[in-house]
């Protein structure tokens, strides 16, 4: 039976909404695991961990949530790879926290001296802190660190695209094959057929005085 379950949440800046979600995370982890529970917030800015490091009220009689909180000034820089091996966990949160520092160099000797204690870990979580590790990077530590084993594949899908575009950049491009583009086919246009108008029928106009003379002629014929 457990004594102690630890929510740990990785935080890269400060979220308002966190200060309700979090006393609801380590409730419902007390009751599904019936012991202890505590919240552990971890970051490698120091102005996020002085944000999460305040107590959340619950309210009135209600007693308040303190999370325990780990950033740069918790964490040790931890460089050397016997310590790392010695507790690897540890050396994956210094990883962590100290990912983003200025001094990028020494956060990618870290990372690569955590990411070899992970992998060496036998309950297989290593590729799952290795992830980690890298996500947690900046780009410039990213960028230093050049040890990625080759045969590893990311669960995550953005780092899975970083890698192969990291491994492409390395090796001659090869030149796309672009081929010719067709040309449009412009069918001609059809001229319009325009039929010739009829040409009106213009009935001739009636003569009044021919037909007087001839109605007048035909009256004298009768006897």
């Amino acid at each position: 039976m457990a004594t102690l379950v630890m929510v740990i949440e990785v935080q890269l800046r400060p979220d308002a909404d966190k200060r309700f979600s979090w006393p609801a995370y380590v409730t419902n982890a007390r009751a599904r695991h019936q012991c202890d529970a505590t919240l552990v917030v971890v970051t490698p800015y120091k102005y996020v961990a002085a944000w999460a490091r305040k107590p959340i009220s619950l309210g009135p009689g209600s007693g308040h949530v303190q999370p325990l909180v780990f950033g740069p000034n918790e964490v040790p820089a931890i460089v050397d790879g016997a310590q790392a091996r010695q507790n690897p966990e540890l050396a994956v949160l210094s990883a962590i926290t100290h990912g983003r520092d200025r001094n990028f160099a020494q956060a990618a000797n870290i990372a690569t001296q955590a990411i070899a204690a992970a992998m060496s870990m036998p309950d297989g979580n290593g590729q799952v802190y290795y992830d980690w590790i890298l996500a947690a990077l900046s780009h410039s530590a990213r960028k230093a660190l050049r040890m990625i084993p080759q045969n590893y594949e990311y669960k995550d899908a953005g780092l899975r695209r970083a890698k192969n575009e990291g491994e492409a950049k390395g090796k001659p491009r090869a030149k796309p094959r672009v081929r010719p583009r067709a040309k449009p086919r412009v069918r001609p246009r059809a001229k319009p057929r325009v039929r010739p108008r009829a040409k009106p029928r213009v009935r001739p106009r009636a003569n009044f005085w021919d037909l007087e003379t001839r109605f007048s002629r035909s009256c004298r014929r009768v006897p």
